[in-house]
């Protein structure tokens, strides 16, 4: 009996993983979340609070939050991304995640008009993360060369979670409609994927939706014991990253979680001899990453930041580039990131390369909306829905701020001058169309709006 009850303890409280494979977790895991809530996660924020109508996931929230709204939506999801990078480059690592799990867990249970199931995922990892010793891993670099190994709870937990994710995918598939091969055909979309399983079942005589489906179940369930007994890792470590490329291949709307689920095949699964020879691989292009930040965490930029003003300085910097954000809920995103800045300082423990990194986690939140198209979308989004409402003066604002943002031949220049058309403003309509036939022209939804524009003055 004391053996069994040694072997649970030593599972559960003395799981440990390298220092360096902990920091590239951190440093991959992290980076993605970020950007995931920069580059896709805001484009959304414009569906809350539009009509003043909430249905919560969580019953008690309802009453206790009340209808959000896209300024509060959009601002949790642009300082859960600025969160998140701070936590990749190892700066107030736990204050962040504490944080983030607040601000993520309300902003997604708060509604049910965002119901992609991974966020659940997100929610729990984010939970687990505050017993992982992510802290304590080396900072910046991937830490390909970092001895030793770091103990925590949480390590064991992140394997556990996502066993359970696997092993429940697949004892959902115990169904009729999944054994036939039915679901699954109704999933891809992907033309040569389709003619690739009917040509396959054709081949073996069998259905080849049917026997895909019977796999992909048992896949799942190995899968999920792969991450809990460590000799199953390398099948899973093989037959993992060609799965989820392939789910991305068929086009399955899953948002990023492929691209997280095949991170953490490499960064947790894989054996340590797998790890390290990749880890050989890779020392040499990421040498002067690792050179970068050792000089500075060890130089002039590794010093404690010992004048104020310079902490002011550097948060009215970083809530300025956030403030020129043109989305709702910037102003209110850089104030809370500012006031970060300075509570972070006030702890004592802020290096200036610290200070550094939380600048450009700043400038990544004011860049990468724009360059991902994320703000656009979120002005495009918002258009359309408030014309189905009826709202044609607000459509028409949010496709006037998605032009600006996008003056490119898949802008809006049609929509928004058939708008300005329908409300007798003829020359900005002119002006729209023209422009937009600068970009496209061959559009002929732009030629004839021009002629009509022109017609009317």
């Amino acid at each position: 009996m004391r053996t069994w009850v040694s072997r649970w303890e030593d599972f559960w409280f003395r799981g440990s993983l390298e220092a360096g494979r902990l920091a590239a977790l951190r440093v991959v895991v992290f980076t993605l979340f970020g950007l995931d809530q920069l580059a896709l996660m805001t484009a959304h924020g414009w569906r809350y609070g539009a009509t003043d109508f909430n249905v919560p996931q969580l019953d008690w929230l309802g009453p206790l939050l009340g209808p959000s709204s896209a300024e509060l939506q959009t601002a949790a999801y642009l300082v859960t991304g600025f969160l998140s990078l701070c936590v990749a480059a190892g700066v107030a690592v736990r204050t962040c995640l504490v944080a983030m799990l607040g601000l993520y867990s309300v902003a997604y249970f708060n509604s049910l008009l965002d119901g992609y199931q991974h966020h659940y995922l997100l929610i729990w990892l984010l939970f687990i993360s505050l017993f992982v010793p992510f802290h304590k891993a080396p900072g910046i670099q991937a830490g390909l060369d970092t001895p030793g190994r770091l103990e925590g709870v949480g390590v064991r937990l992140l394997y556990a979670q996502i066993a359970i994710v696997y092993l429940f995918t697949a004892i959902t598939k115990i169904d009729p409609d999944w054994f036939s091969g039915w679901a699954l055909r109704q999933q891809i979309s992907t033309p040569e994927v389709r003619d690739f399983v009917e040509g396959f079942g054709s081949l073996v005589g069998i259905d080849g939706y049917a026997l895909t489906a019977h796999s992909v179940m048992v896949w799942q369930a190995l899968v999920a014991a792969s991450f809990l007994v460590p000799k199953l890792r390398p099948f899973a470590c093989v037959t993992g990253p060609l799965f989820h490329g392939m789910v991305e291949v068929i086009g399955l709307e899953i948002r990023w979680f492929s691209t997280y689920m095949i991170g953490l095949y490499y960064l947790l699964l894989f054996p340590d001899d797998w790890y390290a020879a990749t880890a050989r691989w890779l020392r040499t292009p990421l040498a002067p990453l690792g050179l970068l930040a050792d000089r500075l965490r060890h130089g002039a930029l590794g010093r404690r930041m010992r004048s104020p003003w310079g902490v002011r300085v550097a948060a009215l910097a970083a809530a300025a580039m956030v403030w020129a954000l043109p989305l709702p809920g910037a102003r209110l995103a850089a104030v809370a990131i500012g006031g970060f800045v300075v509570a972070s300082a006030l702890e004592g423990e802020l290096t200036r390369s610290a200070l550094g990194a939380q600048l450009v986690a700043a400038a990544l939140v004011l860049i990468v909306p724009l360059a991902s198209g994320a703000a656009y979308d979120f002005y495009r989004y918002q258009g359309s829905d408030l014309l189905r409402q009826g709202r044609v003066a607000d459509a028409t604002d949010a496709y006037r701020q998605a032009v600006r943002l996008n003056n490119g031949p898949d802008s809006r220049h049609a929509k928004l001058g058939e708008l300005l058309l329908r409300q007798a403003h003829w020359d900005e309509a002119k002006d729209v169309f023209a422009r937009g036939l600068v970009h496209a022209p061959d559009d002929p939804r732009l030629r004839t709006g021009l002629d009509r524009a022109i017609a009317q003055r």
